[in-house]
């Protein structure tokens, strides 16, 4: 599915998106630009190397694998919350794969999926709470969509990814106070014409200002730093429709980045239980 839908789709789709991004930071990639001072930040409050790495792009695997190649423990730290094969396992089976090709006795450890850790929802409650007026009509949770094939997949192996979306979104409503009458919970970014997880916030706030909701601030916590997705796709695209239909205000709340509540969360978040050791290699 990704290399033969979502990749050529997007590549095509995403190009002008990402100028536009780019041109919007200065000539570079917010999500690059925040996972490397999360890193330098990491670096100084754990007094031990963080090395920043994509999972396409630069700095890449190969390249960060060859930096820890006489290392003897890794310890890998995927950057997404929540659990589903196409971006948590995906990432961390290729990062894992180039590591052992150049370190195969290196000790692996892993940061586990950190939905529900309190110290995550607590980063992520006190960046959005300024955000949050009272006026607001509406408090809307947003993750990233996947197919619904991957996530039957996932059910029949263990992997909730929405009951997982749907903890955080409960954690994190109930750390801002947030009424249930107040509160909302999407999907987005889905590609059509296959069936992806519901609902989309790009149909539903379309409706919202018809049905009286006309100011609303948006949280994306499936992503740990800004990107094309929350950035363009949510906080300049979708703001505009949701304007053209009547809506009066529409915030985009800030990810977590390297916001220094989110570092230091992160630093009690890996001196948890949630980092696992791999299994060594035969």
């Amino acid at each position: 599915l990704v290399d033969k839908v979502i990749v050529p789709g997007r590549v095509r789709a995403s190009a002008a998106r990402y100028r536009q991004l780019w041109r919007d930071h200065d000539g570079h990639s917010p999500l690059l630009v925040h996972t490397s001072n999360l890193a330098r930040a990491l670096t100084e409050k754990l007094a031990q190397p963080v090395l920043p790495v994509m999972r396409y792009g630069t700095p890449g695997p190969r390249e960060i694998a060859e930096q820890v190649r006489r290392a003897e423990v890794v310890t890998l730290v995927p950057m997404f919350p929540q659990q589903t094969y196409s971006s948590y396992n995906s990432a961390l089976d290729y990062l894992v794969e180039q590591v052992r090709q150049l370190n195969p006795d290196a000790r692996l450890r892993v940061l586990r999926p950190y939905y529900a850790h309190e110290a995550f929802i607590a980063a992520v409650a006190g960046v959005a709470r300024p955000h949050l007026d009272d006026d607001l009509d509406l408090v809307v949770i947003s993750f990233h969509a996947i197919p619904e094939s991957h996530h039957r997949r996932g059910i029949r192996e263990g992997i909730d990814y929405e009951q997982q979306c749907r903890v955080t979104a409960h954690l994190l409503a109930r750390e801002l106070e947030v009424p249930d009458d107040r509160l909302r919970v999407t999907f987005q970014s889905a590609i059509p014409p296959m069936p992806w997880l519901q609902p989309q916030i790009e149909t539903e706030a379309l409706a919202w200002p018809r049905a009286g909701h006309r100011r609303v601030a948006v949280i994306c916590p499936g992503f740990a730093s800004d990107c094309l997705e929350t950035s363009y796709d949510i906080g300049s695209k979708l703001k505009d429709r949701f304007v053209k239909a009547g809506g009066e205000r529409f915030t985009l709340v800030p990810a977590v980045n390297d916001d220094p509540r989110w570092v230091d969360a992160l630093a009690t978040i890996l001196g948890s239980q949630l980092v696992a050791e791999l299994p060594i290699q035969a």
